[in-house]
């Protein structure tokens, strides 16, 4: 995904320092984004740790985090990634 600024070619920094807090069911995610316009959202993917499944879990965010609801998936262990993305 990229964006056009004074006629170069840009793209949004990626989010560091993702953090995840867990409460039964439910995964808090919080991580430091990009303070840039550049950034219209947050995409945030979940996939087993022992794999490359990614899932998208929530899009379109606006804020540096997310919750996760662990309904109706396997339990197990899970990793996260979030991509800042612009429009």
């Amino acid at each position: 995904i990229k964006a056009i600024r004074d006629g170069r070619e840009t793209r949004p920094e990626p989010p560091v320092g993702l953090r995840a807090t867990v409460a039964g069911p439910v995964v808090r995610l919080s991580w430091s984004g990009d303070a840039s316009p550049l950034v219209a959202a947050y995409l945030v993917y979940r996939s087993p740790a022992d794999a490359e499944d990614w899932r998208l879990v929530s899009n379109r965010l606006r804020r540096p985090e997310a919750t996760d609801t662990l309904r109706h998936v396997a339990s197990g262990t899970y990793r996260y990634r979030v991509e800042a993305v612009s429009y």
